[in-house]
């Protein structure tokens, strides 16, 4: 069980670190126009 746990933390940090440094240099969606994104403006797609 520790085994799983440790493997499981490791994993979670490895994933983390790489999508912290991209979320934290893009621009927040918040701050974003996603009226000009239709993925990001929920939407639908067109057929």
């Amino acid at each position: 069980m520790r085994a799983t746990a440790d493997f499981l933390a490791t994993v979670s940090h490895e994933l983390r670190t790489p999508l912290n440094a991209i979320t934290g240099h893009s621009p927040s969606p918040e701050l974003a126009n996603t009226a000009d994104v239709p993925y990001l403006s929920g939407a639908p797609a067109d057929p």
